[in-house]
């Protein structure tokens, strides 16, 4: 499911490209780097600051593989 997921997300290019989490090549670390320099500039202009995490990691757990799998098809 993962594999055919993450085929999809890349080819349709929908992955943000500083989506760090379940790509190879990138870190968990580097993605707190580049957000504590994204607040400490924003706070260095006296910008608001916004951030938001999702967790989709048991997401999936309750749909359906054979729906979800027809859907992605279409």
């Amino acid at each position: 499911m993962f594999s055919r997921l993450y085929h999809y997300f890349n080819e349709n290019n929908i992955l943000y490209n500083r989506q760090v989490g379940f790509r190879n090549g990138y870190s968990t670390e580097m993605a707190l780097i580049n957000a504590i320099d994204g607040i400490t500039k924003a706070l260095d202009y006296k910008q608001h600051v916004l951030a938001l995490y999702l967790d989709f990691r048991k997401a999936l757990d309750t749909v359906d593989a054979k729906i979800l799998l027809s859907e992605l098809q279409h």
